[in-house]
């Protein structure tokens, strides 16, 4: 676990919003869909990586659900179908999970006990991360600190 920056960049790619249990289904089934159109993506900085992004806490409609995309450069067009999201430049705790979707949140619970000890304090208003090669594992988690 180590605490890492980004510099703010543009996603673009898929939001997917359902009930709390249907993401397990629908967040691989985005990933799919988004693996077969990444070329139209123009602009894509490291196609073969996506990122996923939510909100933990209390957000806006137009922020809820979970994005999942790639890094694009500024100005690029946005596909048919696709949306867009900016993230700002922050700060986060990471941790890596590499094994089955379903015990990931072992990972965050192990990740968050961990960010506790070192005095650390989540921003739940800010987009957490999920970085992966295509959206298999291992997903790299970014939990965002104030």
């Amino acid at each position: 676990m180590k605490i890492e920056s980004m510099e703010a960049f543009r996603l673009i790619g898929f939001q997917v919003q359902c009930e709390g249990e249907r993401y397990a289904v629908e967040i691989p089934r985005t990933a799919s869909l988004l693996r077969q159109r990444c070329s139209e993506i123009q602009g894509a900085i490291r196609p073969e990586r996506f990122i996923g992004a939510f909100i933990v806490g209390e957000e806006p409609p137009e922020k809820d659900g979970y994005w999942i995309g790639v890094e694009a450069e500024p100005g690029s067009p946005v596909p048919e179908g696709m949306t867009d999201l900016a993230v700002p430049a922050r700060r986060y705790a990471v941790s890596r999970h590499d094994g089955d979707p379903a015990s990931i949140r072992d990972t965050y619970a192990a990740l968050h006990a961990w960010m506790e000890a070192q005095g650390l304090e989540r921003d739940l208003t800010g987009w957490h991360l999920e970085i992966s090669t295509e959206g298999e594992s291992p997903i790299e988690l970014y939990d965002t600190i104030r």
